[in-house]
């Protein structure tokens, strides 16, 4: 029991007396206040020996931390459950003075005041020197200081006082919360400061935390500001003004945003506050724009602040789940608090009672969602929370993305792959679906899916609300589209998923559904056992869908991994007994059939054999005997030496290249010195003696490469070495890349583009093709097209043998990607421009891609006058036809059949009758692209389509809107209207400077309809889109750009004279110019000078630069004549003086020769005559095509 007594003496009532004017602001010269610290509370907590206050200094400085005196007067004892010396009881906050030594023991209910440390500064120091570095964030849930802002235990009283926080009962409260932000906090209740001990404790929404002001971490803003650059924009003052849904910007990203569009920090803080006259969210204040927050999202913006918003092509679009057990947002998909309520009531939300429902429920959705019977909007802050089936989850928008299931009984989406109703019609659009009186159906059925369907016999769209409505069949679900596929691996010891392939928590029971995997007793099995893969698998006996938590378990052979399916790289193993994959390393049953394929493997009966064997590996194989492939569902199964195991390659798979003459891999598709053994090993090298042989030879291919006598490895460092023939180089291998044609009569791959038979079923894979009831199908079928195909009704996979036959339009070719095909309209004299013509071999299959057909069972050839040269189509009956003479002219009749345009494409004018020159036309399929490529825009979302007389022909641009449209009347005559949208080919442009008189050489301007290409090509832009012609005076004639924006323009006055303001943009010119030595005398030959016009870009090209941006002009006496460069600062000049000589100080531009480089014999006095000098920027070329070297890789540059 410690009983306190009273301190009575004269001395001390002075004491007090002197202490009460210390506590009324009153100064004293006697007594001051001692530097004490206050340490927290807790069994056994003292101060050091070296650190006990007096009993006089105790009330002044316990007062300081925060202690009270009860009826003025200090407690003083002797007491063995308080600390030594003096402490503030943690009850009341009263001041004790313990006299007993330091036997005594804490049990924890006192504050010790001690001395401060000797580096330390008292609590009113450190609360002065913490002020304005200290800012106080909002209490929202997960909220918390951003990483290098915390402060520390220590400081943590001082800073949480400059903001507003009280220690509670002269305490700061240290815990070990789970709820709480981590580090120093606020509870806003009674404004008593707090410090968090646990570092992954979450913020339950209900502290402040005190973090170091944002100028106190500038290199974090920096970085954040720059990740926000260019995605913030500023709202202007008007009252109910604020950022749209989607727009918002979170509090912690509020500074970056708003100091990118010029709010700064008043007084070094965020200012955040529940205001009803502000915009919600992060706004500036325009008297000096300074940075707020508003947390009251019912606020209005009175009118007098800016809102920061998101810019509108950083929208959030939201989207509505479906009420269903278990449903929630995917990761990365869920909106924030701050967010939710914008968002939900974009998708019919409503505030029930005006109020933002925010909770930690165990059986809703984590996030943000609407409760379905009243859409209320809510906040779950607890992460696990699980629907229970009345709620419907808000969250980000994805692109959608539809698939059409079939009409089977009980048929319905997988979780998670429901459409909302909002999205519904746009889905169901997307795959064929149709709406019914222009309707979207929605009724509460049971005998139909829940969620969005079409009806098989109209393909009408319908919408179920019945969550148990049951698909009787007619019915086909419309889900969202797998992103990815899913593979299910065998259950073997040691089997996972290979990195990079596993699925999330979220989307494992969709893709486990996918390969037959179900929910036991309807739920999802989470866990961390020390026997099951990790990530996704399902159960080998009963196909129990799970997910295992912890990475470090190994599969103990009961579980089959699902993983995300990819475009599988096999390795064929040697038939040796024992022989099998390495684990981690199989192939699936489902990617047997195709990756043994591509090792030469043979489908017996045209069928992947399976069976539980012991005397063959497990997995996918082949025999050796008869390459017949196999896969053993015996994981026990030992390989008794015959069978060839299929694995996945660990490294890229090799590519072995013939051994001919300067043959070596294509550029980056090298292998390294480390990665040379495994791949030339896959492509049956060996190790001469154990070991790749390494060396600089001249003979040998650089890289990895193996020799074609015995096959011994070897690694070539040497980067200009040329193989002499006898080595066989090991690349990277390209991968095929396929494309998929449309299932039309006669269509087939062009010539070249067929894909082997063991390409074809991993290349049909990759476009969406299948093997029907796991069967590469290979036939000699009359009816489809020869080579690699799929079965428009199923894509099941095909390969054809009979090259006679042709399809009869049931079946699309799978073919080695190749050039598009580009169909141009009919117009007079129009053909495909120099090098887009198809050659006869291919015209036949390039027409019939784009609905050519042949004419009396005839492909027309022959030298035909009135059409096109090449390949074309007729227009009467699309009959395709092959023109061999070069000189005949398209009648109009005939559509060219082109390889699609490389080159970009240009905008001409908008003149009378101006049109694209022949053989410069888009076709309709290259319009869209082109015409957005020159600014143009989609009218309702597409380009229109007609037979104007008053429009050019082809692509073009209406300048009333700047839509793009297509004219299909090759007789229509543009009214001025209209700018045509032309290919164009590659152009060089040259830029010169803007000075006054600078205009382009004669015969080297561009002309109008080539301006913007041009320009565009050095830098030059469309202001405000439009391309500026007219007829100034004082800008140069032809195409230039103003030097203080880049705008492209084109001035019609042949008499402009430029006034500095502009850059002409000029035709390169021919002659490359020469820099000649700074020598007395030196000078260009005659007939080898560059004009005044010239001068410029001729010696910019060798270095030269404009003095202050002049180009000078004048007679000297003592500089050559013509173009040079002053030595001392490379400034350019022009000599009009003829009679000039080089003092010595001057380098001629010339024009070079033309001719070859000549080596003279060595002789006394040997030397160029004048002008045929190499600068020494020439020199190392020039010397080196003629046998010279450089001496341990040395210039050597002297003054002998």
């Amino acid at each position: 029991m410690m009983i306190p007594f009273r301190v009575s003496l004269p001395s001390f009532a002075l004491f007090i007396h002197m202490q009460l004017q210390l506590l009324s602001g009153v100064s004293s010269a006697l007594y001051k206040t001692p530097e004490a610290r206050l340490l927290r509370q807790g069994p056994g907590i003292k101060c050091e020996p070296s650190h006990d206050l007096s009993q006089n200094e105790c009330i002044q400085a316990a007062t300081s931390l925060g202690g009270v005196l009860f009826d003025n007067e200090l407690a003083v004892g002797y007491w063995r459950n308080a600390p030594p010396g003096c402490s503030i009881a943690t009850n009341g906050g009263r001041i004790f003075y313990n006299f007993i030594d330091h036997k005594s023991f804490n049990d924890g209910n006192y504050n010790p005041v001690c001395k401060a440390l000797e580096d330390e500064a008292t609590f009113s120091i450190s609360r002065k020197a913490l002020e304005e570095k200290a800012t106080l964030y909002t209490a929202i849930q997960g909220n918390k200081c951003i990483s290098g802002h915390d402060f520390s235990e220590d400081e943590c009283a001082a800073a949480a006082a400059s903001v507003g926080g009280r220690l509670r009962d002269g305490n700061i409260v240290v815990g070990d919360w789970s709820h709480t932000p981590p580090g120093c906090f606020i509870e806003p209740s009674d404004k008593g400061i707090h410090f968090g001990t646990k570092f992954g404790s979450v913020n339950a929404g209900s502290f402040h935390p005190v973090c170091r002001a944002e100028t106190e971490g500038e290199a974090t803003l920096f970085e954040m500001s720059k990740a926000l650059e260019n995605k913030a924009t500023l709202y202007p003052a008007i009252q109910g003004i604020k950022c749209t849904p989607g727009h918002y910007f979170t509090k912690e990203q509020c500074i970056a945003a708003a100091k990118s569009v010029g709010g700064h920090l008043r007084n070094g803080r965020l200012i955040a506050g529940g205001w009803g006259h502000t915009p919600s969210g992060c706004f500036l204040e325009p008297s000096d724009n300074a940075i707020h927050f508003g947390t009251n999202i019912f606020s209005n913006n009175a009118g007098i602040f800016r809102s920061v918003c998101r810019l509108e092509s950083e929208i959030i679009v939201a989207t509505l789940l479906p009420n269903r057990e278990e449903t929630k947002c995917k990761q990365g998909h869920g909106f924030s608090i701050e967010s939710c309520v914008a968002a939900a009531s974009s998708v019919g939300g409503i505030l029930r009672d005006e109020e933002f429902e925010v909770g930690d429920w165990t059986t809703t959705p984590p996030g943000c969602f609407i409760e379905a019977a009243d859409k209320a909007i809510h906040f779950n802050r607890n992460v696990d929370g699980i629907n229970a089936g009345y709620f419907q989850p808000v969250c980000i928008k994805e692109p959608i993305e539809a698939v059409l299931l079939p009409s089977r009984s009980g048929s319905k989406c997988t979780p998670y792959h429901d459409f909302s109703k909002e999205e519904c019609i746009a889905a169901a659009l997307s795959v064929g679906g149709l709406l019914r009186d222009y309707n979207l159906i929605v009724g509460d059925w049971l005998h139909t899916p829940y969620g969005c369907f079409v009806q098989e016999k109209d393909k009408a769209i319908h919408f179920g609300t019945n969550i148990d409505g049951l698909n009787y069949g007619g019915f086909q679900p419309v889900c969202i589209a797998e992103s990815v596929k899913a593979v299910l691996l065998p259950a073997r010891d040691g089997t996972k998923c290979t990195q990079g392939h596993d699925f999330s928590k979220e989307d494992c029971i969709a893709a486990a559904a996918s390969v037959g995997g179900n929910l036991r007793d309807g739920k999802f099995i989470t866990g961390s056992w020390p026997d099951a893969p990790p990530g996704c698998f399902i159960e080998l006996s009963d196909g129990a869908i799970h997910f295992g938590m912890n990475n470090a378990t190994v599969n103990a052979g009961n579980f089959q991994p699902v993983c995300i399916k990819g475009p599988v790289e096999a390795t064929l193993l040697p038939a040796i007994p024992g022989m099998k994959c390495k684990s981690g390393h199989d192939i699936s049953q489902e990617e047997c059939m195709c990756a043994a394929l591509s090792l030469g493997g043979n489908p017996r009966d045209d069928q992947l054999i399976i069976g539980g064997w012991a005397h063959t590996p497990s997995g996918c194989f082949i025999q050796e005997k008869d390459k017949a492939i196999h896969f053993g569902t015996n994981i026990d199964g030992t390989n008794f030496g015959t069978f060839q195991p299929v694995c996945i390659t660990e490294k890229a798979k090799a590519r072995l290249l013939p051994s001919h003459k300067g043959n070596k891999c294509a550029e980056g598709l090298d292998f390294s010195k480390d990665d040379c053994i495994a791949a030339a090993l896959s492509a049956g090298g060996y190790l001469r003696d154990g070991d790749i042989a390494v060396g600089d030879w001249s003979y040998a291919p650089s890289g990895c490469f193996i020799k074609s006598s015995d096959k011994a490895i070897h690694f070539g460092t040497n980067i200009d070495g040329i193989n002499n023939g006898y080595f066989r180089p090991v690349c990277i291998p390209e991968p095929v890349k396929a494309t998929l044609l449309p299932p039309r009569q006669g269509s087939s791959c062009l010539s070249g583009s067929e894909l082997t038979e063991e390409q074809c079923c991993a290349a049909a894979e990759l476009i969406g093709g299948n093997l029907r009831g796991g069967k590469f199908i290979v036939g000699d079928w009359s009816n489809t097209p020869s080579g690699c195909f799929l079965d428009a009704s199923d894509k099941a996979i095909h390969f054809g043998k009979n090259v006679a036959s042709i399809n009869n339009g049931s079946f699309q070719p799978v073919c080695a990607a190749k050039t598009k095909v580009a169909l141009l309209p009919s117009g007079k004299g129009l053909s495909c421009t120099e090098g887009r013509g198809f050659t006869k071999e291919d015209c036949f299959d390039a027409a019939l891609s784009v609905g050519g057909i042949q004419r009396d069972d005839q492909f027309m050839v022959g030298d035909f006058a009135n059409a096109p040269p090449g390949c074309s189509i007729e227009v009467s009956d699309n009959a395709i036809h092959f023109g061999t003479s070069s000189h005949s002219i398209n009648n109009g009749n005939f559509r060219p059949v082109c390889i699609p345009a490389q080159g970009k494409a240009t905008l001409l004018s908008a003149r009378q009758s101006t049109k694209c020159t022949s053989g410069h036309y888009f076709s309709e399929d290259e319009c869209k692209k082109a015409g957005l490529s020159v600014g143009g825009k989609l009218r309702n979302g597409e380009i229109f389509v007609g037979n104007w007389l008053h429009t050019p022909s082809g692509c073009f641009l209406d300048t009333s809107d700047e839509a793009i449209g297509f004219g299909t009347n090759t007789a229509g005559i543009n009214n001025g209207a209209f700018q045509p949208v032309c290919i164009v080919d590659e152009v060089e442009a040259t830029l010169y400077p803007a000075y006054q008189g600078n205009k382009c050489s004669p015969g080297y301007n561009f002309k109008e309809d080539y301006c913007v290409e041009a320009a565009s090509s050095v830098g030059g832009i469309l202001r405000s889109g439009r391309f500026l012609v007219g007829d100034w005076p004082d800008s140069p004639y032809g195409c230039f750009i103003d030097a203080s924006d880049g705008a492209i323009h084109f001035g019609r006055n042949v008499a402009g004279i430029n006034d500095g303001s502009f850059q002409p943009v000029c035709v390169p010119e021919e002659d490359e110019a020469l820099l000649l030595p700074s020598l007395r005398g030196k000078e260009c030959t005659q007939g080898h000078d560059f004009s005044e016009e010239e001068c410029i870009s001729a010696a910019s090209s060798v270095g030269g630069s404009l003095r202050n941006g002049q180009f000078l002009v004048g007679n000297w006496p003592n500089t050559p004549y013509g173009c040079f460069i002053d030595a001392s600062d490379k400034a350019i000049h022009f000599g009009t003086n003829m009679e000039g000589t080089n003092n010595g100080y001057f380098r001629s531009v010339c024009i070079a020769g033309d001719g070859p480089v000549t080596l003279l014999p060595p002789g006394i006095g040997a030397k160029c005559t004048p002008g045929h000098d190499f600068s020494e920027e020439q020199c190392i070329a020039a010397a080196s095509s003629v046998g010279g070297l450089l001496r341990d890789g040395k210039f050597i540059v002297g003054d002998w």
